[in-house]
């Protein structure tokens, strides 16, 4: 005899914990690791970097300046100011 998977309840109203985030200017947990919106304009800056997508690297990081993130203004005045 063999046994199905568990059944579980797939109504909209379901309680889970789906990982997502707002990312607002402060550090929100998600799933047990804290996530800084300014370093994750500065990550996603490096990747657009890396991409060789310049103007959307510096959209990123200028955004990140705007919440006082200090490696977005280095990496924004080191690559984005003329």
């Amino acid at each position: 005899v063999q046994e199905g998977a568990e059944r579980r309840d797939a109504s909209a109203g379901t309680d889970h914990d789906d990982g997502l985030g707002k990312v607002g200017g402060q550090a929100e947990v998600i799933r047990g690791m804290e996530v800084d919106a300014g370093d994750a304009y500065f990550e996603r800056g490096i990747a657009w970097f890396n991409l060789m997508k310049d103007e959307d690297a510096c959209t990123d990081w200028s955004e990140g300046i705007l919440i006082g993130n200090e490696m977005c203004k280095k990496m924004y005045d080191a690559e984005c100011v003329q």
